[in-house]
């Protein structure tokens, strides 16, 4: 056979099984849709999704199963001025307290951030501090030990000044009465030459 022939074939089996589809649906759900009609003529209009001639059509006849309507179309409700007016008034007042919130979500990220910066700031520093903290205990340490040190050897250069000065009197003391005992001889024995 011919690729023509294949394609007429499957053409007409589609073409059969394609009105079985559809009594297949009215026989699972029990009822066939009756037609609508409407109140308007549309032949004029443009039916466009979201046009305002879609909005206004009303059915006049619903689906019927054994004479019980399967769901009431509501009809459109129109809230009044005050509720609308009340409902605006609010969605602005919550408007507003979003954008106070966003504003004060920003600021609060800002302050964070800035805290964030200061904390990883004061954890170095912290670091730098305990070190130079023991560095600081470990010179004030050997501070002391250098003062003691340097205070005793204060002690002994005093007692070794007033030894130093001691001795010199002494030596002085020792000169003077050398001298003297010296020029006192000395004049005697000049007395005597002289008698």
């Amino acid at each position: 056979m011919s690729s023509i022939y294949k394609w007429f074939i499957i053409a007409g089996v589609l073409l059969f099984l394609y009105p079985l589809f559809g009594q297949a649906e009215t026989i699972s759900t029990g009822y066939k849709p009756k037609k609508s009609s409407y109140s308007e003529d549309l032949s004029d209009r443009h039916l466009e999704p979201g046009s305002d001639t879609l909005k206004t059509l009303k059915p006049i006849a619903l689906i019927e199963t054994d004479g019980t309507p399967l769901r009431k179309m509501p009809e459109k409700e129109a809230l009044p001025k005050s509720q609308i007016s009340i409902l605006r008034s609010e969605n602005a007042e919550l408007n507003e307290e979003v954008k106070n919130l966003s504003r004060q979500l920003k600021s609060s990220k800002y302050s964070f951030d800035v805290l964030n910066k200061s904390f990883e700031n004061l954890k170095d520093i912290s670091a730098k501090y305990s070190e130079l903290e023991t560095k600081y205990n470990e010179t004030t340490s050997m501070l002391s030990k250098q003062n003691k040190k340097v205070d005793k050897l204060e002690e002994d250069i005093t007692s070794l000044l007033r030894q130093q000065n001691i001795r010199w009197f002494f030596s002085g003391v020792a000169v003077f009465l050398l001298g003297f005992i010296i020029g006192y001889n000395a004049r005697r024995e000049k007395r005597r030459s002289f008698l």
